[in-house]
């Protein structure tokens, strides 16, 4: 049963109201009635099982009372993807399956090698679509909460969020250390200490240039690979989280 989307201000203690898109969708795409059980979560952590106690086709919304809550369990670590914009619809992907794959934000950015740029209300109604769609995937897939998706901002403009947490830069660069090799080595020595923040960052199709990877490394990244395999752009993000959360989440 996929989730319902619900504000937090409309799912108090035991009653929760449903309105606006979420209560079109309920009532006229799923044709849900009085007495029907529903999941419900409100972007925030919280999810609930509740029952449909009236429906009101015309404004359109629906209210019910909540009969149970639901577990909702906490990851060690959080992990933010940092990707390069790609061309096309591909961005598209990589903001639904990232938040399938657990990313608790996602950033997308411009760089020196990539064929997009996006800037002022392109960006802005950029991000609103992804936000959707993270809300459509979150729904799908059982999530507690709703990932932010920023706006687009320029490969400068990582810095100061980069600050936080530890980041792993991926690089096809000689330089570039084993991923598998440094998160199982003396419990992941490519990790800062005692860091519960790990941002991705994976380039645009052509991979980032060295300019940006010596910058990243002086803000504190760490440059990595997943060995001589050579992922798209689309992939290769997706690819490290799930790697990431099998490793250091799920243990």
């Amino acid at each position: 049963m996929a989730q319902t989307l619900v504000r937090p201000d409309a799912l108090r203690g035991e009653r929760f109201h449903i309105e606006g898109p979420e209560a079109h969708h309920l009532i006229r795409v799923l044709r849900r009635k009085v007495g029907d059980e529903l999941v419900l979560f409100d972007g925030a952590r919280r999810r609930c099982r509740g029952v449909i106690d009236a429906i009101h086709p015309d404004i359109p919304a629906a209210d019910g009372r909540i009969i149970a809550e639901l577990p909702v369990s906490n990851d060690r670590y959080q992990i933010r993807l940092f990707q390069g914009l790609p061309k096309g619809s591909k961005i598209d992907f990589v903001v639904e399956k990232a938040v399938e794959l657990g990313a608790v934000a996602i950033f997308p950015f411009t760089s020196d090698r990539g064929q997009v740029k996006l800037d002022g209300d392109a960006g802005a109604s950029k991000a609103a679509r992804w936000g959707r769609l993270a809300e459509a995937a979150s729904k799908q897939c059982d999530r507690p909460d709703v990932p932010n998706v920023a706006a687009p901002v320029s490969f400068d403009g990582l810095k100061e969020v980069l600050q936080e947490g530890s980041t792993l830069a991926f690089s096809l660069s000689s330089r570039a250390q084993s991923l598998k090799r440094g998160l199982r080595l003396d419990e992941g020595h490519i990790l800062k200490p005692n860091s519960v923040i790990i941002n991705v960052v994976v380039g645009p199709e052509s991979g980032l240039s060295p300019a940006e990877e010596a910058k990243l490394v002086s803000w504190g990244s760490v440059l990595v690979s997943m060995g001589s395999r050579v992922l798209r752009t689309e992939t290769a993000g997706l690819a490290a989280l799930a790697i990431l959360h099998h490793e250091l989440n799920e243990r």
